[in-house]
């Protein structure tokens, strides 16, 4: 996005054609009602701004005279705009680790809604459990530990699955690993009631 917007001011003089009706002029401003310090509903409020002319940097698709998003074998689209002057291989890298930063945002907030989901599903055990209350905030702390451990493995499984046509390898060696701890996980509580 190109910044450095500034205030425009209106010429002297400057008079509103006839038919907006009732327009209260101030050197940025227009006001189409009849008192700007009493606003009311339908009233309007027109303000100007300008971009001073700059050097900008944009990567896009030209299309006779203007641009348009260029589209990408993957599907995607690239329209990036910056104030100053960048190599488009700059451009691109800053998109790349803005993407990211916002992809690792995103999968965080999907992660904790996913424990969030797990723990409301596994509440009414706790509820029932704090008849005693001993009882109830150790059924409390194992469901929230249950819903963790649900959180990670349907998390990485999910990531996975995402990533299995950009990233297949690391995919499958993800999903190998999460299979396989599920599989020592089972394992190790099977043979502890036979050790018991």
């Amino acid at each position: 996005m190109v910044g450095g917007d500034e205030s425009f001011s209106l010429p002297e003089g400057y008079e509103t054609p006839e038919h907006l009706g009732e327009v209260t002029v101030s050197p940025t401003t227009l006001y189409l009602g009849e008192d700007p310090a009493v606003p009311t509903v339908g009233d309007l409020r027109v303000s100007f701004s300008i971009v001073p002319e700059q050097e900008v940097t944009l990567v896009a698709a030209q299309v006779r005279e203007s641009f348009e998003p260029y589209p990408t074998d993957a599907g995607g689209t690239i329209n990036l705009l910056k104030s100053g002057v960048f190599s488009s291989g700059a451009m691109i890298q800053q998109a790349q680790d803005s993407n990211k930063i916002m992809t690792w945002v995103l999968r965080s907030i999907g992660l904790l809604l996913m424990f969030s989901g797990f723990s409301l599903v596994m509440a009414p055990l706790s509820v029932l459990a704090d008849v005693v209350p001993i009882i109830g905030d150790f059924v409390g702390m194992g469901t929230s530990i249950l819903a963790f451990l649900l959180t990670i493995v349907g998390g990485t499984i999910t990531i996975a699955v995402a990533w299995i046509v950009f990233r297949p390898v690391l995919a499958i060696c993800l999903l190998a690993v999460t299979v396989a701890a599920i599989y020592f996980i089972f394992k190790k509580m099977k043979s502890s009631p036979a050790q018991a």
